[in-house]
């Protein structure tokens, strides 16, 4: 489109756009004209990567305008306004044109600030992210291209753009990494729930940013870097002077382990105004009530009668837990499975090339036992109508919208079920993508087997057995990704267990893969 053309397009009969602002992975935002009140205004026109499947568009638009409904209701001088969304072949998310550049323009065409400045920054956008998290509002991408700032003056947040409302349905956008890789809190990286700490860490990886003139964690290409949010110490800024060990204790791996803004506040006002912050003592700040059960929640440590889960992303590798939590392994061919691996000719791994084998006793649900395994219950997957049977007392950890964990209190030993309706068309080259990430980042890995298998009427199936360590834990899974017949949905079925118990847990094995089907 001509320059010509984009001066003569108008929007909803109002809005008419003059040159765009900038680009970014939700679409391209426009200064433009507000011709009823007479008055400059930026206009977000939502547009979706063409690799995004036709099944997920409507959902994600239906995102768009929530992030908009969400946004429009605060009203905050550090907050960029919201003032209209209009349908119009298309959806735009109508805003306050804020005349100055963002902090990574800043940074990248003078250098990095001072640690005061980058203090009084963090003050406003602590301002902007109270106001936020008061009313339920996640951002999830606190970043330095977000961050509205005139030199001297006062920093507004824009784009709210993956903006998490409690109560909102979630909406899966598989294949996308929503965010910014390098300003990505660990949890929000692997998939985990999220919280306002989440905004908090990317909040000190954006004053780390402001002080060094870099990302923290970069390394070029999303996986890499996110590998590095959740697995690497976060590296010391040279620049921060007092503001490093405030930057440092925001950028904690664990939520609960970074000040609240009732703490962070004097210590950035501290450094602001040339002091040293205290981040001696103790910093975590319980979550509002409102937020019970949210990201905080989902990584705290059961009671102790209750034997923790192994903690499945971290253990299934880096390259791997960014690629279950986050984007799919970026869409390898439409979806990556998320399967294991299969037995081998001579029979010693576990059966799942057995076709029909749901009828060797599905348990029902009713406490009908399994040879060796005891009562079952059934699992079922969302609301595709597949399920499988678990052992009785096995505990439901949710993980992600299609993704839970049944975890065996006792032992921590857990089968982890993944599912999605945009299913790949090769399993064993998903795998071996995926075990090209997770091999150089886990200590001790050892391939048993990599290969396709005969799984029920699969068109393509693929079991992944592995070996690696966690301490002196020596741990073994399968991993099993498969398409069912109709090609409707892949799945994939991960069980863990640790080297110790592998051959006498074999019965588990074969009964999750003989009682999967339709429930």
């Amino acid at each position: 489109m001509s320059q010509e053309d984009v001066s003569a397009r108008q929007i909803a009969g109002r809005y008419t756009l003059t040159k765009p602002l900038g680009r970014g992975g939700m679409g391209t935002v426009w200064a433009a004209e507000d011709t009823l009140l007479k008055r400059r205004v930026a206009v977000k026109e939502v547009k979706l990567p063409p690799s995004i499947p036709l099944s997920e568009r409507e959902a994600i638009k239906a995102r768009a305008t929530r992030e908009a409904r969400a946004a429009a209701q605060l009203s905050h001088p550090n907050v960029v306004t919201i003032f209209d969304v209009v349908e119009d072949d298309g959806t735009y998310i109508v805003m306050e044109l804020v005349g100055a550049p963002s902090l990574a323009e800043t940074v990248r065409e003078s250098g990095p600030l001072t640690y005061r400045q980058a203090a009084r920054i963090g003050l406003d956008v602590l301002d902007a992210l109270e106001a936020a998290h008061a009313k339920g509002i996640i951002h999830r991408d606190v970043k330095p291209g977000n961050v509205m700032w005139p030199p001297g003056g006062r920093a507004k947040l824009a784009d709210f753009g993956i903006a998490s409302l409690k109560g909102d349905p979630k909406i899966t956008t598989t294949g996308m990494i929503m965010g910014s890789p390098s300003f990505m809190a660990p949890e929000q990286a692997i998939g985990r729930a999220t919280g306002p700490a989440t905004d908090l860490w990317s909040l000190g990886a954006t004053l780390y940013f402001a002080t060094e003139g870099v990302p923290p964690f970069d390394k070029g290409q999303p996986i890499p870097t996110l590998t590095a949010v959740v697995h690497d110490d976060a590296p010391s800024p040279q620049g921060a002077g007092a503001l490093g060990p405030v930057i440092a204790v925001l950028m904690s791996k664990g939520s609960e382990d970074r000040p609240g803004p009732a703490t962070l506040r004097p210590m950035l006002v501290d450094v602001a105004e040339g002091r040293r912050a205290d981040v001696s003592t103790e910093v975590y700040e319980p979550p509002p009530a409102e937020w019970e059960g949210g990201g905080e929640e989902a990584t705290r440590r059961p009671a102790p009668d209750t034997a923790a889960p192994r903690e499945v992303p971290d253990r299934r590798g880096r390259g791997a837990l960014i690629a279950l939590g986050v984007a799919a392994l970026l869409v390898v061919g439409g979806m990556i499975f998320w399967g294991l691996q299969d037995d081998d000719p001579q029979g010693d791994a576990p059966q799942a090339e057995e076709n029909g084998g749901r009828d060797r006793g599905r348990g029902g649900g009713g406490g009908e036992e399994e040879p060796g395994i005891g009562p079952t219950d059934t699992f079922t997957a969302g609301d595709t109508g597949y399920g499988v049977e678990v052992p009785e007392n096995w505990q439901e950890r949710p993980q992600a919208d299609t993704r839970i964990d049944l975890v065996d209190p006792k032992t921590g030993d857990y089968l982890r079920v993944e599912w999605t309706d945009q299913p790949g068309e090769d399993a064993v080259a998903a795998w071996e993508q995926q075990e090209s990430s997770f091999a150089p980042s886990h200590e001790n890995y050892e391939r048993i087997q990599l290969k396709a298998v005969d799984f029920q009427d699969s068109p393509t199936a693929a079991l992944w057995e592995y070996t690696w360590s966690e301490g002196d834990t020596q741990l073994h899974a399968y991993n099993l990704g498969f398409v069912t017949d109709d090609g409707e949905y892949g799945f994939a079925l991960n069980f863990v267990t640790d080297e110790d118990n592998w051959d006498e847990s074999q019965p588990l094995w074969e009964n999750f893969t003989a009682t999967f089907g339709p429930s």
